[in-house]
């Protein structure tokens, strides 16, 4: 599920994928709070292969613009797809030579500027497509917090918030707080997790406040 909403057309849309299909839920505005559902539409993507799914998919706002494009990552090869809500493929953006793993898991974009986390990577890379590819960066971590990996990213409008986890004993998590070009800027929140119900797996934000959802489906807020 996308962590960001689609500010599109007046209103917010949520996006999920299951397999290879994306797809968009309308909800019901009842005056300032969003009550129901009222409906959803769904977009089949042909190149995702037999077998294969959609691991990644984020909506984003180039300079709080309101917008009507995706992008996805899927579990059978590199490349980053832009849709947009129709359906049409906008581009295609090769980071296998950025990404030595064999898919990516998420993905965060600003425009031009895309952040990645590939699977066994243990920072998340930043690429700029305009034409052509490059690297321009990693938000790497502080000494002190080695041996954690990113497993969660969005790009807020203002600032990348990313979710980390440890697997070793204290089985630690962290919500980072990078600036725009990745420098790291602080720990918005942390914890640990006793078990494997509190492992948290996603981080989403609502205006100033943020988000992290556990595999319990506790959620847990935190200001940014």
């Amino acid at each position: 599920m996308s962590n960001v909403a689609m500010l599109y057309d007046s209103k917010l849309h949520p996006l999920f994928a299951v397999g290879n299909t994306v797809f968009i839920v309308r909800p019901h505005r009842n005056d300032f709070l969003y009550d129901s559902v009222k409906s959803v539409s769904s977009l089949v993507i042909d190149v995702v292969p037999e077998g294969s799914s959609i691991t990644s998919i984020a909506t984003h706002y180039p300079s709080n613009d309101p917008n009507d494009e995706f992008i996805i990552s899927t579990s059978c090869d590199h490349p980053i797809r832009e849709y947009n809500i129709s359906g049409s493929a906008l581009r295609v953006i090769d980071t296998r030579d950025f990404v030595h793993s064999n898919a990516i898991s998420r993905s965060a974009y600003c425009g031009n500027l895309f952040a990645i986390i590939g699977r066994r990577l243990d920072d998340v890379i930043m690429i700029y497509a305009d034409g052509t590819v490059k690297q321009c960066g990693t938000l790497r971590l502080p000494s002190a917090m080695s041996g954690m990996l990113p497993i969660n990213i969005i790009w807020t409008g203002a600032k990348w918030l990313v979710l980390l986890f440890s697997e070793g004993v204290e089985k630690e998590w962290k919500v980072i707080h990078y600036k725009k070009t990745g420098e790291f800027v602080k720990v918005c929140d942390e914890g640990t997790s006793s078990n494997e119900m509190d492992v948290p797996l996603s981080v989403a934000r609502w205006a100033n406040t943020g988000h992290v959802t556990f595999a319990s489906g506790k959620v847990r807020t935190f200001q940014h």
